[in-house]
């Protein structure tokens, strides 16, 4: 950090860029709905037990006919089995949402390296000062001024800087020298950023 300036260097990976984005599009799972889903995938399985026991009362009773399953449907009660085996077998493969990421992974890594992304993995240089953060990349240089952000945040270990509500600059956590040189410029652009929407927020009120 020479002066007032802070200057960054980093290169994303197809790593980054899939772990931002699946962060970022994922719905923001808390504590409560993983243990949500942990309960339905309970039930499902008390449900599934519950009809074999119910299937096996019915076979050691004669409660099922001579000719087994080819009349399964004949009677009330075996439609209220099979809907309630559906049911069970439903909840207890409820797709989690480690399970979605994967298969999302899967598509986005095929697309990246698909495609002609040489500016994505190409070295950044990052300024930033008090007034704008400047980006010189191989094929682009880019300017932001503070006012013209969205936010700054520390995501999933990252900086993330947010250009507007749908398009950030993540910066993974490894190209810091250490947890608190990162918790040090978040701050100092945390405080740049803040300071630079007070007079949007005077002429608003005016």
């Amino acid at each position: 950090m020479a002066d007032d300036t802070i200057e960054i260097e980093y290169q994303l990976t197809a790593d980054d860029v899939i772990k931002f984005s699946l962060n970022f599009w994922s719905p923001k799972k808390s504590q409560t709905d993983v243990v949500e889903v942990s309960k339905l995938k309970k039930v499902g399985k008390i449900i599934l037990w519950g009809v074999a026991c119910t299937i096996y009362s019915f076979a050691i009773t004669g409660g099922l006919r001579e000719d087994g399953f080819n009349n399964v449907f004949d009677s009330v009660w075996d439609y209220i089995i099979f809907i309630l085996l559906f049911c069970s077998m439903m909840l207890i493969f409820l797709p989690t949402d480690s399970w979605v990421k994967k298969i999302t992974k899967r598509k986005m890594m095929k697309k990246i390296h698909s495609e002609k992304n040489g500016n994505l993995f190409s070295p950044v240089k990052m300024q930033i000062n008090s007034s704008e953060i400047s980006v010189y990349q191989k094929y682009a240089n880019l300017t932001f001024k503070w006012q013209g952000l969205e936010k700054i945040e520390l995501e999933y270990g990252d900086l993330c800087i947010y250009v507007s509500s749908l398009n950030a600059m993540a910066i993974p956590s490894r190209f810091f020298e250490s947890e608190d040189e990162k918790q040090r410029i978040f701050e100092q652009c945390k405080t740049w950023f803040l300071d630079a929407q007070e007079p949007q927020k005077e002429t608003v009120n005016a």
